[in-house]
């Protein structure tokens, strides 16, 4: 995967503003399908 890397999920940042939520960097993987290099094609729902 090129080395170190964390996840975290966003419904564990209780104390995180929205606005600070909707600019945080967000990168898409599809780990249901182990596909992690290739993100789902479709993440209006996520």
């Amino acid at each position: 995967m090129g080395g170190d890397f964390f996840c975290v999920n966003v419904a564990c940042l209780d104390d995180a503003p929205p606005h600070e939520l909707a600019a945080a960097p967000i990168r898409y993987e599809d780990g249901a399908h182990d596909d992690w290099a290739n993100p789902r094609p479709t993440t209006g729902y996520l």
